[in-house]
C-alpha cells in the first residue's frame, strides 16, 4: 500500500500541495504578476499591435461617382495625404503630440474602399471606406477619434466649400460686356439653358427631392422657372426671333466692321458644317448600301458597323442643329449689312430681306433685353438657394460604428484579463515551488546531517 502511494519521483498531489501551500504568498505573487502582465499587454503589446478602425460612407451621390459638387475629381486617398494631415494637426492643439513623420515613415495610416455594383455589374451602387491607423501614434482614444473624424470629414468640408463658391452668373456678366445686341441675346439664351440644364442635372443626381425650407420639389421649381420665360416679354426664344426678324442693331456706324466679321465667321462655320454633313451623309449611304448587300448574303452586321452608323448619324444631327442657328445669324447680319434686297430684279434679292431697325427701335429692344436679364438674375438666385440647400442636405458622412472608431487587433480586454490571471497564477505557483522545493524531496532521500564528534 505504501509503495502504491509513493511512486518514484514526485506525485502530482505533492506538487499541488506545494504550489498552493503558501496561500498568502500565492495570492500576493499571482495578483502582482497578473496586474503587471495586464498592463504589459494593454500598454505594450496592444499599443504596438492594435489599430483604430473607422468605416464610413458619403451620402452625396456625386462622391460615389468620384466628383465633388463642382465637378472636380474626388479621390479618397487625398484624405490621408501628408498635406491634409498636417493641416488638420495644425488646426487643433489636441493633436500636437501626433508624430506625423513616424506615422508616414511606418505606413501608420491607410484607407481602402469596398464597392457594391448592380446585379449586371454596370452601375456602382455604394461605397464603404475603411480607415485604419496604428494605436501607438495617439495619446488617447479621444485624440484618435477626433483626429480620424477630422480626416474623414475633410471631404464633406471641401464639398461644402465648393458648393458655397459655385458661380452661376458668367453668362450674365458676359451680357454686360457684350457690344452687340445679338451677343446679348446669345448670353441670355445661354443663361436660360444653363439654369434649365442645372435643374435637370440636380434631379438626375438627387431625384425629385423636396426642398425642406419651402416644401417644394425640384420639378415645381423648374416649372416655375420655365413659366417665367414662356412666350412673354422675358422669353429668350421670342427675343431672339424678334432680333432676327426686325434686324435690331445698335450703333451700326461704329460697329460695322465687327458686324461684317461676325457675318463672315458664321458663313465660314455654316459652310464647314455643311461639308461635314455632306461627307458624313455620303459615308453613311455607302455603309448602308454595303450592309444591305451583306444582309442579302446573310452575313451578320458587326458591332463596329452599328457603332459607325450611330456616330455618323449623331455627327449629321449635331451639324444640322448648329447650321439651323448659323443660318438665322447669317440672315440677321446680311440684313444688318444691307446685303439683301427686296427687289426681285436685283441680284441680291432675298426673300428674307428686312430693313435695319432704327437706333430708337433698337434701344427700345435693348430695354426688353435688360428686363429679361433682370428676370434671369432673379431666377438664377432662386436656383442658387435651391441647389445650396439640396447639396447641404445631402453632404453627410455615415459612420458604421456609433463611436466612430473601434479598436481591432491585439488582445481584447476580456482575453487580456484571462491571460493575465492564468499566467499570474502560474507564476505564483512557480514561486511557491521554488520556496518549498525541499518539501518535494522524499524522506528516504534526505541527507542525514553529520553527527558532531
Amino acid at each position: 500500500m505504501e509503495d502504491f502511494e509513493r511512486e518514484e519521483g514526485v506525485s502530482i498531489l505533492a506538487l499541488l500541495k506545494v504550489m498552493f501551500g503558501r496561500k498568502l504568498l500565492l495570492l500576493i505573487v499571482s495578483v502582482a504578476s497578473a496586474i503587471t502582465l495586464f498592463l504589459a499587454i494593454q500598454f505594450g503589446l496592444n499599443t504596438l499591435k492594435q489599430v483604430y478602425k473607422a468605416s464610413f460612407s458619403f451620402s452625396d451621390p456625386r462622391m460615389i461617382e468620384g466628383f465633388y459638387v463642382d465637378g472636380s475629381g474626388f479621390n479618397y486617398n487625398s484624405l490621408i495625404t501628408r498635406e491634409n494631415l498636417q493641416s488638420i494637426k495644425d488646426s487643433n492643439d489636441l493633436y500636437k503630440s501626433i508624430n506625423l513623420d513616424d506615422l508616414f515613415e511606418n505606413n501608420g495610416i491607410t484607407i481602402s474602399v469596398e464597392e457594391v455594383y448592380s446585379l449586371d455589374e454596370t452601375t456602382l451602387r455604394s461605397q464603404t471606406y475603411t480607415l485604419k491607423t496604428n494605436k501607438r501614434y495617439y495619446s488617447s482614444a479621444k485624440q484618435a477619434r477626433s483626429f480620424i473624424k477630422d480626416i474623414i470629414e475633410t471631404a464633406t468640408r471641401t464639398n461644402r466649400e465648393k458648393a458655397q463658391n459655385l458661380f452661376y452668373g458668367s453668362n450674365l456678366d458676359a451680357y454686360d460686356n457684350a457690344e452687340t445686341l445679338d451677343s446679348k441675346v446669345y448670353y441670355l439664351m445661354s443663361q436660360y439653358n444653363y439654369i434649365n440644364n442645372r435643374y435637370k442635372t440636380l434631379k438626375e443626381t438627387y431625384k425629385d427631392v423636396v426642398v425642406k425650407s419651402t416644401n417644394k420639389s425640384l420639378t415645381s421649381y423648374q416649372n416655375d422657372f420655365n413659366a417665367a420665360f414662356y412666350l412673354n416679354d422675358y422669353s429668350v426664344e421670342s427675343l431672339n426671333s424678334s432680333l432676327v426678324n426686325n434686324v435690331y442693331v445698335l450703333d451700326y456706324a461704329d460697329n460695322e466692321d465687327l458686324y461684317r466679321d461676325n457675318y463672315t465667321t458664321y458663313k465660314t462655320m455654316y459652310d464647314k458644317n455643311q461639308m461635314t454633313i455632306n461627307n458624313a451623309s455620303e459615308t453613311l449611304a455607302l455603309l448602308v448600301e454595303k450592309l444591305k448587300v451583306n444582309s442579302e448574303a446573310l452575313e451578320p452586321v458587326s458591332k463596329e458597323s452599328i457603332n459607325l452608323i450611330t456616330s455618323l448619324e449623331q455627327t449629321i444631327l449635331n451639324a444640322t442643329i448648329e447650321n439651323s442657328d448659323y443660318a438665322s445669324k447669317i440672315v440677321y447680319y446680311a440684313n444688318v449689312l444691307g446685303l439683301y434686297s427686296d427687289n426681285p430684279d436685283d441680284e441680291n434679292y432675298n426673300e428674307n430681306y428686312h430693313p435695319r431697325a432704327t437706333q430708337a427701335e433698337s434701344e427700345a429692344f435693348l430695354t426688353k433685353l435688360d428686363a429679361s436679364k433682370e428676370k434671369l438674375e432673379e431666377y438664377t438666385e432662386i436656383f442658387r438657394n435651391v441647389e445650396a440647400e439640396v447639396l447641404t442636405t445631402n453632404n453627410n458622412v455615415y459612420y458604421s460604428y456609433n463611436n466612430i472608431v473601434v479598436v481591432s487587433g491585439g488582445l481584447q480586454l476580456v482575453y487580456a484579463i484571462i491571460v493575465s490571471v492564468v499566467l499570474g497564477l502560474m507564476i505564483g505557483c512557480c514561486v511557491n515551488l521554488i520556496v518549498d522545493f525541499k518539501k518535494l524531496v522524499p524522506d528516504n532521500e534526505k541527507k542525514e546531517e553529520p553527527k558532531a564528534e
